[in-house]
Order: C-alpha cells, then sequence, then structure tokens
C-alpha cells in the first residue's frame, strides 16, 4: 500500500543502520511506520511504500519497502516544515518571514543558497551560521538519495550506497558507476552497466572494460569452477559481453595487469589470466602444501595397533599417516576410508597426541562423527571464520595447536577454503586429507583434491571394494559407473533399480513413489528419508518444478508464509543455500557457528505476522529466520547432484531425462549414487544412464594448481641445496 503523510514523532532512530520507527500523521489517521529509512525530520513529508502487519505487541504497523521525501508546496506546509523545531533557529514567525520572502522556494533556498536568508528581517549573522549548520546535517543524505533513486535504484540500496561513501556519494557514481561492484553487496555488473547507461557513459569507457572483464573472470570462476582464464578466451568472452572491440580489450587487460587488478602467468606456452584474489588464494595454496610436502616427519609414534586384519592398501595408508607430515587418501565408496581414518585416531589417542577432525560442511562433518564416533566440525569452525572478524581466528599469525589435522570430502573444498585452512595448520602440525576424487569437484573455483594427486604430494589411491560393501548393488554399480562399466539394474532383493517412464508420465510416477510406494513397501519417510537429486535445476524435472509437486502432493498443511515467489508450508523440507554465518541457534547445540550451504533441516514454525519461520536441522539445532533471511531458504524435496555432495539419505531417486548435454557425465552420476546407503531408483529413459555412462568428459576447469605446486618444491628444494652448501 501507498501512503503520504508528515512525520511528527521519531520514536526511535537508529544512526548508524538507519532502521527507524515513526508516527505519521495522513489524512485518516495516524500509523506507526517501521523500517530503514533516511535521516527525516519531524515535520516532513513523505511517500511511504510497505506492507500493513500487525505486530503482537505494538499494533498496527505499516513495514516500509520504499520510502522518499516530498517536498511542502503550499505555503501552510512550507511555514509547518520551517518551523517543525528540526532547523535550529527557526520558530514559526521566522518561517513566515522567509516565506514572505521567498515564497514556494523558501527550502531551496535553505538548502542550496542559505546565504540569502540575511535577507529575512530577524535573521543576524549567528542565527544564520545556526540555520545553516542545522541544514546541513540532513542535506547530504537527501540529495544523494534523491540522486540515486533518480537513476532507478532501489530505496535499499541506495541506503547502502550513501552509507558506504557518505558525502561522496554522488561524486563517486557520477565518475565511475562500476566501482559499485567492488564496494556494494548486491550490485553486479549488469546493474552497474544499466546505471552507467542512464548517466550516458561511453560505451568503449576504460571503467567498463575494466569492469566487463573482472566479471567474466569471476563469471567462469562461479560457474565453470576456473580459477583463471587463458587469454584470448577471456578477450573473445569480454568482447561478446561489451561489444567492444577486441584490441580494446587487449590494451584494457594490459592496463589491469600494471595497476595490479589482474595477473598474468605464462604455461607451457599459454597465457592465463587471473584475479588478483584468485591468484594469491592459489599460489599461497602451492606455497604452503609444497612446504608440507618438504617438511621432514617430526614425531615419534608407536603403533601397537594389530593391523593384521587391514588390506595391504590400508595397512601402508595407516604407516604412511605416520611418517608424513602430508598425506592424502582416496577411494571410492566401500573401499574403507573411514576405517583408516579410525584406526590413525586410535592410534594417535594411544600415543596421547592431539587431533582435530573436519569436514567442509554441517552435514559431512555429522557424517564423519558418526562414523569414527569422535568429534567433528566443519573447517570454517575449526579455523574460526566468523562474521565479526576480516580473517579467520587461526591463521598464520595464530596456528591450530593440534598434532594432527583430518579433514574429510576434501573433493567438496575449493580453492579459497583451503587456502584459510592452510594458512591455519602450522609446521609442527600434520595433515590428512580424505576424499573421493572421482566425485564432483567443489561449487567454487578449483580442482583442489585432483590437483594436489597430481602433485608431488605422498598419496595413497584405495581400490579394494570390501565384502560387506560388496554385497550392495549401490557400491558395486557405484564402481561401475565410475569404471565406464553399465550398472546391474533390477536383480532380485537388491537396492538399486530403474523405472521407465517418459515425459508424460514422469511427474506422476515419482510422486507416487514419494507419497506411497516407497513408504508402503520400505517404510520410508517421504520428507526426512527420500531425496530426489536432480541433474538439473530448470525443466520440468528440474529441482525448481519437482520442489512444487512434491510439496503440493505431501504436505497438505494450511498454515504457509510466502516471501516474494517462494512458498513455504510448515514441515517442509528446506535447504541453506548460503553460508550465513550471523544466524544462531535458539537452543543450545554444539558447534553453533552459523547455518552453511546445503544445510537441510524441517520448518517446525511460521509466524505470518512477522513474516518469520523456524527451521530444525539435521544437527538439532533450531533457527529462526526473518523475512530478510528466508530468501537464502528453498525447498529441498529435489536438490542437484551438486548440492547433495558430502551428504548421504537413505533413498536416492535420480531423474534420467533429457538435460542440457553437459550435464549427462559420470561423475555428475556416481557422485548421485554414492549419496545413497539403503536405495537408489533411477526414473526415466535408460538412453541417458547410458549417455552418462559413456561420457567421461566431465567440464574440465582451469586450474593450475599443481603446476604451481611443483613449482613451489622445486624452489624449495633449490634453498636446501643452496642453505646445506653454505
Amino acid at each position: 500500500m501507498k501512503i503520504e503523510g508528515i512525520v511528527s514523532n521519531i520514536r526511535y532512530r537508529n544512526d548508524e543502520s538507519g532502521y527507524s520507527v515513526m508516527t505519521l500523521v495522513t489524512s485518516d489517521s495516524d500509523i506507526t511506520i517501521v523500517g530503514t529509512m533516511p535521516f527525516f525530520n519531524e515535520g516532513d513529508r513523505i511517500e511511504v511504500i510497505g506492507d500493513l502487519i500487525y505486530h503482537d505487541k505494538y499494533g498496527e504497523q505499516l513495514n516500509i519497502k520504499n520510502v522518499r521525501l516530498k517536498k511542502p508546496s503550499d505555503r501552510e506546509s512550507i511555514i509547518k516544515y520551517l518551523s517543525s523545531g528540526n532547523i535550529r533557529g527557526i520558530g514559526k514567525k521566522t518561517a513566515e518571514r522567509i516565506y514572505n520572502v521567498f515564497g514556494k522556494d523558501s527550502l531551496d533556498i535553505l538548502y542550496n543558497n542559505p546565504e540569502k536568508l540575511i535577507e529575512v528581517e530577524g535573521i543576524g549573522k549567528k542565527k544564520l551560521e545556526d540555520i545553516k549548520l542545522s541544514a546541513e546535517e540532513t542535506k547530504d543524505s537527501r540529495k544523494s538519495l534523491e540522486y540515486l533513486q533518480g537513476l532507478r535504484i532501489s530505496y535499499n540500496l541506495a541506503m547502502k550506497i550513501y552509507n558506504k561513501y557518505g558525502e561522496n556519494t554522488i561524486d563517486i557514481v557520477k565518475s565511475n558507476p562500476y566501482k559499485l561492484i567492488e564496494d556494494i553487496k548486491g550490485i553486479g555488473f549488469n546493474m552497474a552497466d544499466s546505471l552507467a547507461r542512464n548517466m550516458q557513459m561511453e560505451s568503449n569507457s576504460p571503467f567498463r572494460i575494466s569492469a566487463g572483464l573482472r566479471y567474466v573472470i569471476d563469471y567462469e570462476a562461479d560457474f565453470n569452477g576456473h580459477t583463471s582464464l587463458e587469454a584470448d578466451y577471456l578477450i573473445e568472452e569480454a568482447a561478446k559481453l561489451l561489444k567492444a572491440d577486441k584490441n580494446l580489450i587487449a590494451a584494457q587487460i594490459e592496463t589491469d595487469l600494471l595497476s595490479g587488478k589482474l595477473e598474468l602467468v605464462e604455461i607451457k606456452e599459454k597465457s592465463y589470466v587471473y584475479s588478483k584474489g584468485l591468484y594469491k588464494a592459489e599460489k599461497s595454496v602451492a606455497i604452503n602444501l609444497a612446504k608440507k610436502i618438504k617438511e621432514p616427519y617430526i614425531f615419534d609414534v608407536s603403533i601397537d595397533e594389530d593391523l593384521t586384519s587391514y588390506s595391504k592398501e590400508q595397512k601402508i595408508a595407516i604407516e604412511n599417516a605416520f611418517e608424513n607430515m602430508f598425506l592424502v587418501i582416496t577411494g571410492g565408496p566401500g573401499t574403507g576410508k573411514t576405517t583408516i581414518i579410525n584406526a590413525i585416531t586410535k592410534i594417535l589417542d594411544k600415543n596421547d597426541m592431539t587431533y582435530a577432525l573436519a569436514a567442509p560442511t554441517g552435514r559431512a562433518a555429522k557424517r564423519m562423527q558418526e562414523a569414527t564416533d569422535s568429534d567433528a566440525i566443519t573447517i570454517h569452525r575449526l579455523i574460526g571464520i566468523r562474521p565479526d572478524l576480516t580473517i579467520a581466528e587461526y591463521n598464520e599469525e595464530n596456528p591450530i595447536e593440534k598434532d594432527y589435522i583430518i579433514v574429510d570430502e576434501v573433493s567438496m573444498v575449493d580453492i579459497y577454503l583451503m587456502k584459510s585452512l592452510l594458512d591455519a595448520i602450522g609446521e609442527s602440525t600434520s595433515l590428512i586429507l580424505v576424499g573421493d576424487s572421482d566425485q564432483l569437484p567443489s561449487v567454487g573455483p578449483g580442482n583442489v583434491l585432483s590437483d594436489i594427486l597430481n602433485s608431488p604430494a605422498k598419496s595413497i589411491r584405495l581400490k579394494k571394494i570390501f565384502r560387506q560393501a560388496g554385497e550392495s548393488n549401490i557400491i558395486v554399480n557405484a564402481h561401475r559407473i565410475n569404471e565406464g562399466k553399465y550398472p546391474f539394474l533390477n536383480q532380485p532383493d537388491k537396492d538399486f533399480f530403474f523405472i521407465d517412464t517418459n515425459s508424460f508420465g514422469f511427474q506422476n510416477t515419482l510422486l507416487d513413489l514419494i507419497a506411497n510406494r516407497l513408504p508402503n513397501f520400505y517404510k520410508f519417510d517421504p520428507i526426512k528419508e527420500i531425496q530426489v537429486l536432480s541433474l538439473s535445476k530448470k525443466t520440468q524435472w528440474g529441482v525448481d518444478s519437482i520442489n512444487k509437486a512434491i510439496q503440493e502432493a505431501i504436505n497438505k498443511e494450511k498454515n504457509f508464509l510466502k516471501v516474494n515467489d517462494k512458498v513455504f508450508k510448515l514441515y517442509d523440507k528446506v535447504m541453506q543455500i548460503r553460508n550465513n554465518y550471523d544466524l544462531r541457534a535458539q537452543n543450545y547445540v554444539a558447534n553453533d557457528d552459523g547455518v552453511y550451504n546445503g544445510d537441510i533441516g524441517i520448518v517446525i514454525e511460521i509466524e505470518s505476522n512477522e513474516e518469520s519461520l523456524k527451521v530444525e536441522f539435521d544437527d538439532g539445532k533450531i533457527v529462526k529466520y526473518k523475512k530478510e533471511d528466508i530468501r537464502d531458504l528453498d525447498l529441498s524435496y529435489a536438490i542437484t547432484v551438486h548440492k547433495s555432495q558430502g551428504s548421504e539419505f537413505k533413498c536416492v531417486i535420480i531423474p534420467m531425462m533429457q538435460v542440457a548435454p553437459m550435464l549427462l557425465t559420470r561423475n555428475l552420476l556416481y557422485t548421485g549414487v554414492t549419496r545413497a546407503k539403503k536405495l537408489v531408483i533411477l526414473l526415466g529413459d535408460k538412453r541417458y544412464i547410458k549417455k552418462m555412462v559413456d561420457n567421461d568428459k566431465a567440464n574440465d576447469r582451469n586450474s593450475n594448481l599443481s603446476y604451481w605446486i611443483r613449482e613451489m618444491e622445486s624452489i624449495l628444494a633449490d634453498w636446501l641445496f643452496i642453505f646445506r652448501w653454505q
């Protein structure tokens, strides 16, 4: 709803955030307005757009979405504004005199040419200075916000920009709107480019081309996992984006290289361009790993454990864990990775050595803890990443004081997280990385685990499948898929099935499985124990469509909350899609360090009036979500295979339907299958199973980590040689 009125009472204002509670006098009645707003004064006439809500304690309120100052235009409102008490030195009589002299221009004179007020009877030099100072206190924010909203920037975003730049807002935006990309969360290249067009900025502006280059690099990092791009490819893609001459783009790359915005590396006669951040991260990881590889083993460990029950591969892995400061253990499902971790921790306990177990996500850490019966935490918690700290608590200056650190599910770790982890590990700490290199790489940039395995680092690859695991077709088929062999389907008394259906029958078959067949036959809880892992997000068999259909089919609750285009019902299964370190549990739980991308929970409470809900996550954590936080929640009856990494589910259903060819890959199917503990169902067309098994060409990533590790190791070896001869 839209209303207009005069601010009569400012009941609360946070000068830092701009959050305010005010009484607005309208032609009909008084109403309380709440939300983030600019610096208004009592007596200001404003236009407000917002939602009418009812607060249990404070009654009816208008929760504002947009607000703008309306200039008083008639004699009465101008005089009322001037004499409101907000402008020091102006009472009602003085206000009337000002209006008598300047009329409808009175406010423009006040804010833009206050020196002229000396012409008004009763205003001397001292009073004039008071008036000027008082007017100046609110002038900048008003002008800035009017300017930004004139550029079609939303009110909330305009407030963010002003809070960042203050009185310099207009000058900064006018000179280089692309600077907003770096400084203001929520502004990307497209928005900045739209602003620039509104301001008639030249399309070949160096600011624009530089921002376009950074956009291409960041896009390829976020969506394709590249840590760098070949120079020719970068020029080509930037030219398409900007519709600019390639020579201009090449010249701007040179300029940005000289200024330090970009980095260029020549590797095997190819030129790779990095953003500064990715270059630093990859080099830092390489240096730290090269040091670890070269470090001599410093501990005196007695292996009293009887190793005769372990396989040859497992024995080698366990022994190497006590011979190297850095070790990588990799293998597929059923190869005994967890058994090795348990053996290592048992030996560490017997030798009174300290250690920490960690994984990239809360779900993966929980699995690790259940499997080892030892405390396990997220990497974020291990290194002390917190919203109130600019760097992690544990870093190069303050390393973690543990003898050993063991990290599971390392395939999920991107280059940034690996940098933070290695920064936090000192020379006297041994590091063991465990993971499955055949799974999908991390969502973030880099191909960390595979690159390390292709470096001189000590690694053990487990291949033997143990008898118990071999009895499961989930395990057998996972390895067959990984080897490029067609999986065994629909064998009696097994746990791996294919159900044939076409695009017309897909949804009905899927819903029947979830709502009826699987709960009735296997006693699976349709919400908590059955997980659809889709290959894609869009299309009619993608995540978005499936979630809506499942929600409608199995959740009949009438209590719901709609936020933008998302609808959440009581008892819906939901997933956090971004890390949020500020969200804390309302109940006491161990390791309460925020909510992470990929955490899954159930909606247990909905407050429609205040537009909030509560979610109970798998680890028992109960978190309250306010409206602004709910945008980071999605329904999770169906999730992408990528989002499932590090998780396990009793039953997994994977649609085998037409998607983009780039998604029909072997490692995508392999990763999806390995998420299941009890049952796998492939639903759709057999042709796509074959296409995925036959396609071993996973999307290659530009990542030079293995090259850098070799380079750094070589440099360290040279240094050691020189040192020995000195």
